[in-house]
């Protein structure tokens, strides 16, 4: 994903960017109609968890809110083994009963 984003040209970056900053989304996110996964880290400041995580999960209808303790932005990178339990288990409830804790286990394992 890093890789795609340095090979886009400058205009696209800018233009990705300058939607995700300056466009409202309240209007689309009220209508999403399937279960949504929120997945935000209380550290993060390029996205605010109040103004970004909190607030989606504030206007999507049928969600479910995880908060990563002290993680920032790049959860993906950062806590990839927790984010790929946790999404898994969203998708699969009945298959992967009892691995978030397992997940959150990891996490706090490597908090140290």
């Amino acid at each position: 994903m890093i890789r795609q984003c340095l090979d886009c040209s400058a205009t696209a970056t800018v233009e990705f960017f300058l939607t995700g900053f300056a466009t409202d989304l309240r209007t689309e996110l009220r209508a999403i109609t399937v279960p949504t996964l929120i997945v935000h880290g209380d550290r993060d400041r390029q996205a605010p968890i109040d103004l970004c995580g909190r607030k989606a999960a504030q206007l999507v209808p049928d969600n479910e809110l995880i908060v990563y303790e002290n993680a920032a932005h790049g959860l993906f990178i950062t806590h990839a083994d927790r984010l790929n339990v946790d999404l898994l288990a969203f998708v699969q409830p009945q298959a992967l009963t009892g691995a978030r804790e397992a997940a959150r286990s990891i996490t706090r394992l490597s908090a140290g």
